[in-house]
């Protein structure tokens, strides 16, 4: 245990890239002090985001599929949305994960500090909770204080009319029409679920697809779908913030299309700034548009243009850490800043904007400050998951990324409709494409869509880990009838082989 709040280790920040490492630490034998500015630990993913999301969303597919019973033979007459069970539901979620959090702590036996931490100099962090000040020293300081909503002038938070994921994830009651800005992970998947509670439900996305960060024909397929389920998709259309005006009733902004030319340069800086959780769409703010446009209304707007790091007041000025135009703290393959002994992980350096990104970028941290040797995160091996209806899964490059790193590639398109058990379970549309070097054979990324697809994609993600090929994974048996036929099916089409199509 530490004395005099001196500690080998002190995390600022106790999300997943904060309370994972904390417990690897402890497992190395290091004194941990965690500090968390919030009352409760798991940061945004545990009580704002993963999970209270998908709690929500586990609801909408219950729901749709209740609606949807009849063709499965059974008569399920008179069933309804009680919104305010729900949130009891999502609520008690939380809460057993937020106690199993504070259980692990106590465990491995990790002090907690709650307040907001800010450098006093680079191996001393202050506390300041409503108890007042204190001081802790650590021979190792690890920064993992993720991320936050972002929004633009003129599409300021309310919490009533205009909201962001925060405010849906708490709500007691959801709206009767809502506008969407952005469709990344976030706005998909709360277009999704919205649309499956019976919400009236307009997608606005300045870039010409949904999903901009995955495969074009995910995107494809994804807005097909949608707009089969009654979603209005607006792609390459603009939303003018200073045009916001609030009614009785909810909102009206006028949005209007942009330019491919626009759309084009807009996508480079998005690449440029982050990728996939933490997208942005900065022609949401000042891009020039194309024609008259027109006015949409609804009861509500919810803001899903992307996150920004949360570093502000960190006081990174005593300290010599690098950050960069985006506000993403500079970082080598170990997570080392450029501040002796001090690490940052997370929504913090940009990368993927992903929790369990920000997890396993926090073990490696741990282990090297421990004087383990750790292998780097392999960013291809990381999946990168949307639990909208149909569910989007992927890992690695796109045939285009591939071709553009000089591979020579080979490829694959195998259709959910030609596996018995997507029949059965009655999700028939999506598909699984597979990337592979046509040199080595290497697996070099993964892109689904369709049923259970965030679980099938691990299949992929550990053989990329181990080097694998197509030919591997079609080789291992999988369970017949089962959706992971997919996967083995897709392996075997990158050579032409597969046998149910």
């Amino acid at each position: 245990m530490a004395e005099d709040n001196k500690f080998d280790l002190v995390i600022i920040g106790s999300g997943n890239g904060g309370y994972i490492p904390a417990i690897r630490a402890s497992q190395l034998g290091m004194s941990v002090a965690l500090v968390e500015r919030e009352s409760v630990l798991g940061g945004t993913c545990l009580n704002w985001g993963c999970i209270p999301t998908k709690a929500l969303l586990h609801t909408a597919e219950l729901l749709n599929a209740f609606n949807h019973s009849e063709d499965f033979g059974i008569n399920a007459n008179g069933v309804e949305l009680d919104y305010e069970q729900l949130a009891e539901y999502r609520d008690r979620v939380v809460g057993r994960l937020q106690k199993g959090v504070s259980g692990l702590m106590r465990k491995n036996k990790i002090q907690v500090f709650t307040g907001v931490g800010s450098f006093v100099e680079p191996k001393k962090i202050k506390v300041e909770g409503e108890d007042g000040e204190q001081e802790l020293e650590g021979e190792n300081v690890l920064i993992a204080t993720g991320s936050a909503v972002r929004t633009l002038p003129g599409l300021e938070i309310d919490h009533e009319k205009v909201v962001s994921s925060d405010d849906v994830v708490t709500a007691k009651e959801y709206p009767s029409s809502v506008i969407v800005l952005g469709s990344g992970a976030v706005g998909t998947e709360f277009a999704s679920m919205y649309n499956d509670f019976g919400a009236e439900v307009t997608i606005v996305e300045v870039l010409d697809r949904l999903l901009p960060s995955e495969d074009p024909e995910i995107s494809t397929e994804l807005q097909k779908r949608f707009e089969e389920r009654g979603v209005r998709v607006m792609t390459g259309t603009m939303a003018d913030s200073e045009s916001l005006e609030k009614t009785d009733d909810g909102v009206k902004i006028k949005v209007s299309s942009v330019s491919e030319e626009k759309q084009e340069e807009e996508e480079e800086e998005a690449d440029e700034e982050s990728t996939y959780g933490g997208e942005t769409d900065p022609a949401e703010e000042g891009a020039a548009s194309d024609g008259e446009g027109e006015t949409l209304e609804a009861e509500q707007i919810l803001v899903a243009i992307g996150r920004k790091t949360a570093i502000e007041d960190l006081n990174l000025d005593v300290t010599n850490i690098e950050v960069n135009d985006g506000g993403e703290i500079q970082v080598d393959e170990f997570y080392r800043t450029a501040e002796e002994g001090v690490y940052a992980v997370g929504d913090v350096i940009g990368g993927y904007w992903l929790a369990h990104a920000a997890g396993h970028e926090g073990v490696v941290a741990a282990e090297h400050m421990a004087g383990e040797d750790p292998m780097p995160l392999d960013q291809n091996i990381i999946p990168r998951v949307t639990f909208c209806r149909p569910e989007v899964a992927s890992f690695g490059l796109t045939r285009t990324q591939a071709e553009e790193e000089g591979y020579e590639v080979k490829e694959s398109n195998f259709p959910f409709r030609a596996i018995g058990k997507a029949l059965i379970e009655g999700e028939p549309n999506g598909f699984v494409k597979v990337v592979a070097d046509a040199e080595t054979d290497l697996l070099l990324g993964m892109h689904a869509i369709g049923p259970k697809v965030t679980d099938l994609i691990a299949e992929g993600v550990f053989a990329k880990l181990v080097e694998g090929t197509p030919q591997e994974i079609g080789m291992a048996v999988h369970a017949h009838p089962s959706l992971a036929e997919v996967m083995g099916e897709a392996a075997l089409a990158v050579d032409g082989h597969a046998i149910h199509i």
